[in-house]
């Protein structure tokens, strides 16, 4: 007799090996596939069915079962395509076409799905509701509400108690505004079947509009607890914390997503939607990304996306993306908002209010939308319209109080000036806390030159938040403008003692370090920010700004900017920075490799797109710079910019007609956009165009006979024609409709051209009576005596200006080159002044440069010089300073490279007879 042991054991294996071969057997793979799928575990159902079709690649029904794990999943796409595949291999269409129609909606190509399924006919009545519920999914996402009704009442036919078909259906009644119905939908479909995972998500977001939130939040986490595993589940209750403000919370959610479902584009947008929340947008926006690379289509994300690049600055991004919901989802205020918004970032005031108009007219009861709208007036230049719309949205939500603000500054701007410091002092007193109004009192008391009102209310800030840099630092702005340099820099320092990293308080304590001629202290401090966050962008780019001026030049700058760009290549800031860097240095072939590099770093970004444009053009490619300028026309055909550019490539390359087709289009696209006018006259008349160019004029006047516009356009057309009395007498009809001080400043310009130098000064003494705080016609009559030789005069009219704008650096700078060459040492002072307002400004500091060589401080006037070419190096006359001061001083060597370079100019040119003549005396 055998071993019984052994024949046991022999037996076992044979078992183990039977069994084996049955679990890998196709048909019992599909087995344990459909049990997977019976127990909510599709990616182990997945597992089984591709090994199935490793096997069997023609076998229809693991393709069917394939398409269902792959769409529980999240895997839409993929389900799509399998399904597809089983329709091929011939599985029933009753079974394979509801599970494609719903991988469409959850890809969001809803214009495929009615095209496919439009018509279709279906034998089985749930197959049947199955698909027209889809339908209506469709057209409820595309907006199409009446048509999303009549689909859900043909599928109710079919399978009235459907769970999905009466989800939709309460989705329905809530855009319908009618909650009571969607909630009976809601509850049916909870007491039809119990746990139903899309009814409880359901029931949440309808508890939340109902302000019940910690019962939505309940009602999800006790689902959970039941089925740990249902991603809906998860990913409705994320979106509630993070609404809620409860990241923590949400980020367990999202982490047990990631577990669950890695590539479910409710994971990624879960994730974005959280990061978001914490402030990480760099993060949110680079999730974004990868889904809109897969389901380019997924509105939820398309709207986040628009949002996040709108936060971050990407405006040409964000516009992308929110067009694209616009318009499919036309009635979305919120995708209608922020693109809005976007348009007015990127001066479409008029345009983002054409976009608001119909919800405004619909009467919205969004607040924020009414706020978009005044912000939007404001641009545009309306204060009036701009006070109305916040009046509206303040009634609406008359806790915020950053509306109330606005208000209070949009009143101020229309001439409701006491009544707005009124309101703004009232929101101060207010909450002792918050400090939003006396912000905006700070600005609006600085821009009155109120400064010890504004001092005394940037101390409140001060008071209210001790522990926050914000006081400090608009304590510091300021005393800066009261040209308190000491206690600027004390504050400062205290603002930067609160928080360490902050940029502004570093920039500001740099900016008097310049001035204090303390560049060395300004250059540590930079360098000590960046040993503990060398990757900071913003300390990368102030370091970078430092450098332009006073630490090293342009090769420092340069440097510092392409650190910035490693560190941050998704950025656009740097970038655009290394480009200007190069412009301003007329380096235009290293300006052309800056934007070649940073459009393909990032293709799709139409500021990087304008400045590709630009250098083109500056480097002479007219014909690149026209196919880049189409480009951004294409995707902004409402910008006037971009039109008027594009004008100017076209009219470098030559083909004029082209020129002002696009100069048309841009003056179409924005009638009161004056440059756009100005653009086409230009045109116009260098082709010898001048008859129509005063005809485009007064056809601007017919048409908006009122306005001033059209009568500007022809003063400026004549004056470029030297028709001064014609230009004279088409000012003063700009004037009389528009009393301003550009009207003003032209009629003044064109009589004293046209030798009515009585008629001009009794215009110029009419106007200062009438308008005692407007500097910009006395500023004019002082240049005009100035090229008369009228000193007297000059120094009458500066001076005058100067007591009613003490701070207006152009005065002051003209004024103290005025003094300087009348060796009057007063310059200093004026100059001093100047660099105090304008610490950056070439002009100024080749001003004081030249004041205080010649007054016997040649170090800090060669230093100031030398600044004055880091920022300006292709101006041969700052050089021709620069090279005599250091002669000056002694510096023989110096003198003579800077000298050199001015000698290099055309014969012709006065400068470089002078730099010869000073070279000659070394």
């Amino acid at each position: 007799m055998k071993n019984p042991t052994r024949i046991l054991a022999v037996l076992a294996c044979a078992a183990a090996m039977l069994t084996a071969c049955s679990r890998n057997d196709p048909a019992g793979l599909i087995a344990s596939a459909k049990t997977y799928l019976a127990q909510a575990n599709p990616k182990a159902a997945a597992i089984q069915l591709k090994n199935v079709l490793q096997q069997s690649p023609d076998r229809a029904e693991a393709r069917f079962l394939l398409a269902r794990a792959l769409l529980d999943a999240g895997d839409a796409a993929g389900a799509e395509t399998e399904a597809r595949k089983a329709l091929d291999l011939k599985w029933p269409g009753d079974e394979v076409y509801p599970v494609l129609a719903r991988a469409l909606v959850a890809q969001g190509n809803y214009a495929r799905l009615a095209t496919e399924f439009g018509s279709r006919t279906l034998g089985s009545p749930q197959a049947r509701a199955d698909v027209t519920t889809s339908l209506a999914l469709g057209r409820l996402n595309d907006g199409n509400v009446d048509e999303a009704q009549r689909l859900a009442t043909l599928a109710a036919r079919d399978a009235p108690d459907d769970p999905r078909l009466l989800v939709t259906q309460a989705e329905i009644a809530n855009r319908r505004n009618d909650p009571a119905a969607a909630l009976r939908f809601i509850d049916q479909a909870l007491a039809k079947h119990p746990g139903d995972v899309e009814a409880t998500v359901l029931k949440s977001r309808w508890l939340t509009l109902q302000n019940q939130s910690d019962a939505a939040v309940k009602l999800l986490e006790s689902a959970l607890a039941q089925n740990p595993n249902a991603l809906a589940l998860r990913f409705g209750l994320a979106s509630l914390l993070v609404n809620a403000g409860k990241l923590d919370a949400a980020g367990v959610q999202v982490v047990k997503m990631r577990e669950l479902a890695p590539e479910d584009v409710r994971t990624q947008y879960a994730d974005a939607m959280w990061s978001f929340g914490k402030g990480d947008g760099a993060h949110a926006r680079d999730v974004l990304q990868h889904v809109l690379g897969t389901t380019p289509d997924h509105l939820p994300s398309l709207m986040l996306n628009g949002i996040v690049q709108y936060q971050l600055g990407f405006y040409s991004l964000a516009e992308d993306s929110l067009r694209k919901v616009v318009a499919r989802v036309p009635g979305d205020t919120t995708a209608r908002r922020f693109l809005a918004a976007t348009y007015v970032k990127t001066g479409r005031a008029a345009q983002a209010i054409e976009l608001l108009a119909p919800q405004l007219k619909a009467g919205s009861e969004d607040p924020a939308l009414w706020r978009t709208a005044a912000e939007a007036s404001l641009a545009a230049g309306d204060p009036l319209a701009a006070t109305s719309y916040y009046e509206r949205a303040a009634a609406m939500d008359d806790a915020n109080v950053g509306t109330k603000v606005r208000l209070a500054q949009a009143r101020m701007s229309s001439g409701e000036t006491e009544r707005g410091f009124h309101d703004l002092e009232a929101l101060s007193r207010a909450d002792p806390k918050e400090s939003q109004a006396d912000l905006a009192l700070i600005a609006a008391y600085l821009q009155q030159r109120r400064y010890d009102d504004a001092l005394a209310s940037a101390q409140t800030v001060v008071r209210k938040q001790p522990d926050s840099a914000t006081g400090y630092l608009v304590q510091g702005a300021v005393q800066l403008a009261r040209r308190d340099l000491a206690g600027a820099r004390a504050s400062f320092d205290q603002a930067l003692a609160r928080n360490p990293g902050s940029v502004d308080a570093a920039r500001n304590l740099a900016t008097i370090d310049v001035q204090e001629g303390k560049v060395d202290a300004a250059r540590a401090r930079y360098e000590a920010m960046l040993a503990k966050d060398p990757n900071n962008e913003a300390v990368l780019m102030a370091s970078a700004e430092l450098a332009a001026v006073a630490g090293g030049g342009g090769d420092a700058a340069r440097k510092l900017l392409e650190r910035a760009i490693t560190a941050q290549p998704a950025s656009v800031r740097p970038r655009l920075a290394l480009i200007a860097l190069a412009m301003r240095e007329r380096d235009v072939k290293a300006a052309l490799a800056s934007a070649q590099a940073a459009q393909a770093a990032l293709p799709n970004d139409l500021q990087i797109e304008d400045a590709l444009g630009t250098a083109q053009l500056a480097a002479g490619n007219a014909n690149q710079a026209i196919d880049t300028f189409q480009r951004i026309v294409k995707e902004q055909p409402q910008n006037p910019l971009a039109l008027m550019r594009l004008a100017d490539s076209q009219a470098a390359a030559g083909d004029a007609s082209g020129a002002i087709v696009s100069a048309r289009k841009a003056v179409a696209v924005q009638p009161d956009f004056g440059p756009a006018w100005v653009s086409l006259t230009k045109l116009l008349l260098a082709n010898q165009r001048g008859s129509e160019a005063i005809a485009e004029a007064r056809r601007l006047q017919k048409e908006r006979p009122k306005e001033a516009v059209g009568y500007l356009l022809e003063g400026e057309i004549q004056a470029s024609q030297q028709h001064w009395t014609e230009a004279a007498a088409a000012y003063r009809l700009a004037y009389a409709r528009r009393p301003q001080p550009l009207m003003a400043s032209r009629v003044y310009f064109a009589l004293t051209r046209d030798n009515k130098l009585a008629e001009a000064a009794a215009f110029a003494a009419q106007w200062n009576r009438d308008n005692p705080k407007d500097v910009t016609v006395r500023a004019i009559a002082a240049q005009q005596a100035q090229q008369r030789h009228d000193l007297a005069g000059a120094l009458a009219g500066y001076r005058a200006a100067l007591e009613i704008e003490p701070n207006n650096f152009v005065l002051l700078n003209n004024l103290a080159g005025l003094l300087s060459d009348m060796n009057d040492p007063a310059a200093r002072e004026y100059a001093e002044r100047a660099y105090r307002v304008a610490p950056f400004n070439p002009s100024v500091m080749d001003t004081l440069g030249s004041v205080l060589v010649a007054g016997g401080d040649p170090m800090r006037g060669v230093q100031l010089l030398q600044m004055a070419v880091n920022l300006t190096p292709r101006d041969p006359e700052v050089r021709l300073h620069l090279g005599k001061a250091l002669a000056r001083q002694g510096n023989k060597t110096a003198a003579r490279r800077e000298l050199e370079i001015v000698t290099r100019l055309d014969p012709k040119s006065p400068l470089r007879a002078d730099a010869e003549k000073a070279l000659a005396a070394l």
